[in-house]
């Protein structure tokens, strides 16, 4: 996708390393226009979050989760119920198989565009939409893990709007 690669701006890594905490917000990488490229191993029964769109005091969030069975299967969850405080707003979960090698092996990107979220883990797609209530607060970042996830690779890039001369019309 050489046309979002262009509309990247700056970069937040995060060092290489086995996740050990259920949660860490990272509070270098922050924003509602986002692109995110990491690797993850996972060893069987363990399970990997990347948190996005999360205000400050943690009450809206949206996770993205990624699981390895004890017999290797894998899932893709995206979990959306906290991701609103409005009732109105759908909020349920979307979740799909995930292929994963003899190695456990994730590499996961999320596209994050204000409401929009694109999700795409192993081959696999996965799209839905967000509406935080507090949507210019709710730009944390965070990663966690339940059992055995090694981080092989985080990078963030903050993304400039595609639109340079103002949002384009709804409607002609």
């Amino acid at each position: 996708m050489p046309e979002l690669t262009a509309l990247r701006r700056e970069c937040e890594e995060v060092a290489p390393g086995a996740l050990t905490e259920p949660y860490t917000r990272l509070g270098a990488v922050r924003g509602d226009q986002l692109d995110i490229e990491t690797t993850l191993r996972l060893a069987p029964g363990s399970t990997a979050r990347l948190v996005v769109r999360e205000t400050p005091d943690g009450a809206e969030r949206t996770v993205v989760e990624v699981s390895r069975t004890h017999d290797g299967g894998g899932t893709l969850l995206l979990h959306r119920e906290t991701s609103s405080l409005d009732p109105t707003v759908d909020i349920e979960p979307r979740y799909g198989e995930l292929p994963l090698g003899e190695d456990g092996r994730v590499d996961l990107r999320v596209l994050v565009d204000h409401s929009a979220l694109e999700i795409f883990a192993n081959g696999r797609a996965l799209t839905a939409r967000v509406y935080p209530t507090r949507p210019d607060e709710a730009m944390g970042v965070g990663i966690g893990a339940d059992g055995d996830v090694a981080l092989e690779r985080f990078a963030a890039w903050q993304l400039a709007s595609a639109c340079t001369d103002g949002p384009r019309p709804l409607w002609p």
